[in-house]
């Protein structure tokens, strides 16, 4: 294979924009356009097949990576990406395993309770990755591109699975001699709103936590705050371009495992870092001539924090191809603040934590609006119940345990199909973001003998008689 050797800039996400040096560490342009990853050498089809060829090809943990077998498609560093050495020298990995089992599946009770033939419906699965979501994929990258700025200090605000990935990535690198002990991780998280388990990952793996009274767009405010005093500190949240340069990689999983392109992907949005990285890997494949149509994406938010629902849906903003008043995302949140304050009987809570976000960074919001713009995309809400519930049909699989915003993904895509949005025959890739973390909440839910799918645990003397009926007597 002829190595290809990328030349990365930084540039605007409208036409024609202004475009940056990749070693520049910024998010967003002077005139507060955000930037992403945009590459200049275009990449032959053929690679296709040596990516879907590296996953069995020995002991490179590059080539098993989810992300770094397809090393060519964010090469931001210009490496010579056959090179192991070369590889080994610049990339981070957790050993070769972020994005490496993510499916996709196929889950018939899912089809099934959508109303869909199981044939047209993919599922792509992150719970296997080694922190438990689909965040691996974006931190390896984040902590690439820290490293050759010699970053000592991340920030970053986190519901938990950003957090606990992150941790992961540099506890990791520390143990491999790859970066000095005296780098450390600072999380911000909303206290009381992140599960146990995502905690407990942040804090065994040495991170540096701060728990502050608020939501997580306040943590998100006060990590921004905190990088205006420190510019120093490299953001880690998903309005970094970098982080979408990792995430974009399972879209390439969905279409490698099609051997086509799906008609929509389908997935929660909470912080919006998902909905743009989709997006840019089908811009990536279209530049690249690898693909004539795209799929459209679909967007699952919680019902109690449903912003982009409400931006684009009751509003009606549209990105209009770049001719965007980039203020508006600002008033709109403005606004949005007042008209919650005022409605003393909202409850704005979810218990689909990873996506209980009711303001997402104003570069997501803007790379959201052209995605679906791009796409032809829709939008729509769930409700907690509806979650529940779906996550109850997608756990009746046996294959694994998702969490409850993954669970949004599925009961969205049953909304859709419902309202006529969906049809039978088209092809659906749906997200699954990653592992049930919040063990306690689900066994509040399978314990309840008032929920649909409950499943309680008979208590019976130890009598052969009495656990004989129980067995045999309906």
């Amino acid at each position: 294979m002829q190595t290809v050797i990328q030349t990365a800039v930084l540039r605007e996400i409208v036409p024609s924009g202004l475009t940056y040096g990749i070693d520049e560490r910024r998010a967003i342009s002077e005139r507060g356009i955000p930037l992403e990853v945009r590459y200049i050498t275009p990449i032959d089809k053929s690679l296709e097949r040596v990516w879907e060829g590296r996953k069995n090809s020995g002991k490179n943990i590059f080539n098993k990576s989810g992300v770094w077998r397809r090393r060519e498609a964010l090469n931001f560093l210009g490496i010579n990406t056959e090179s192991y050495e070369e590889c080994a020298a610049n990339l981070v990995s957790l050993d070769g395993s972020e994005g490496a089992n993510s499916g996709p599946f196929r889950l018939s009770n899912a089809a099934q309770y959508v109303g869909l033939p199981s044939g047209d419906v993919s599922f792509l699965y992150e719970g296997n990755n080694p922190s438990g979501s689909f965040k691996d994929r974006g931190t390896v990258v984040v902590a690439t591109d820290g490293r050759r700025h010699d970053v000592k200090r991340y920030i970053v605000a986190s519901t938990g699975n950003t957090a606990a990935s992150m941790a992961a990535v540099i506890a990791n690198e520390k143990v491999g001699g790859r970066y000095s002990r005296d780098v450390e991780l600072i999380v911000i998280i909303p206290h009381g709103r992140v599960a146990t388990e995502k905690l407990l990952q942040a804090q065994a793996y040495g991170a540096k936590i701060i728990q502050i009274d608020g939501d997580f767009d306040a943590a998100l405010e006060m990590s921004r705050q905190l990088r205006e005093i420190d510019p120093t500190m490299y953001p880690v949240n998903s309005y970094n371009p970098f982080r979408i340069e990792g995430q974009k990689t399972e879209t390439f999983d969905i279409i490698e495992y099609l051997k086509q392109v799906p008609d929509w992907i389908i997935t929660p949005g909470g912080n919006l870092g998902s909905t743009a990285a989709i997006h840019k890997a089908l811009l990536d494949m279209r530049e690249w001539g690898w693909i004539g149509k795209v799929p459209r994406i679909a967007v699952v938010n919680a019902a109690n924090a449903n912003t982009l629902e409400l931006f684009y849906n009751r509003e009606g903003v549209r990105w209009n191809h770049g001719d965007f008043d980039v203020r508006s995302v600002g008033e709109f949140y403005s606004e949005l603040r007042m008209e919650r304050a005022s409605d003393r009987h909202r409850k704005r809570s979810t218990h689909m934590s990873a996506i209980d976000i009711h303001y997402p960074a104003e570069e997501n919001m803007m790379k959201a609006l052209r995605a679906l713009e791009d796409t032809n995309g829709v939008v729509t809400s769930v409700t907690d119940a509806e979650a529940w519930e779906a996550k109850a049909v997608i756990d009746s699989n046996g294959m694994f345990m998702v969490d409850l915003a993954s669970a949004a993904a599925l009961a969205g895509l049953r909304r859709l199909f419902r309202a006529g949005n969906i049809e039978r025959g088209q092809i659906v890739g749906v997200r699954l973001t990653g592992r049930d973390k919040d063990t306690g909440l689900s066994a509040r839910y399978y314990n309840n003998p008032r929920m649909k799918h409950s499943n309680v645990p008979l208590q019976l003397p130890n009598d052969v008689e009495a656990v004989k009926n129980a067995i045999y007597v309906q």
